[in-house]
């Protein structure tokens, strides 16, 4: 899958955010999930999704998320994840809002996949879930979590 490229003021607000990087001491506040609306042929509606980040500039909100259960990550193909995932980053950017993607799927595989593509959509950060489809003990939990953490930027 391959990223588009951008315009010069898109690019110009992904670089800023760049030198504004997310990390335990910055990461805080109010960051409201994005909805993401769907067409009647089930494809994701950017240019109301744009519209929706676009609402948040001024607001005093800290950031902007995507990609969790009310973004629906577990309905989103490929395509239809990084279209998300580079309105989601271009239209915060320029709003001058952080942007997080999560990028929880049902493989690990996948979810290496897509925290590759959030990055190069230009995510400020990276959510990922456990795997929710059965159990784990701690120690499961701590293997996902340092696996997942070796294809990561971890800032």
């Amino acid at each position: 899958m391959t990223i588009s490229h951008e315009p010069a003021q898109i690019k110009a607000a992904h670089e800023r955010a760049a030198r504004r990087p997310l990390t335990r001491q910055t990461l805080h506040g109010v960051w409201p999930a994005l909805i993401v609306p769907w067409t009647e042929q089930d494809e994701p509606d950017l240019h109301r999704f744009a519209a929706e980040v676009r609402a948040y500039e001024g607001t005093g909100v800290h950031g902007l998320y995507t990609g969790g259960t009310t973004g629906e990550f577990y309905a989103m193909d490929d395509a239809a994840f990084v279209s998300i995932a580079q309105t989601a980053c271009d239209q915060g950017h320029q709003a001058g809002l952080p942007v997080q993607i999560g990028c929880t799927a049902l493989s690990t595989r996948h979810v290496r996949m897509r925290v590759k593509w959030a990055r190069q959509c230009g995510a400020d950060g990276i959510q990922i879930a456990l795997p929710f489809w059965l159990p784990l003990r701690d120690d499961e939990v701590l293997g996902f979590l340092v696996l997942q953490s070796r294809f990561m930027d971890c800032r």
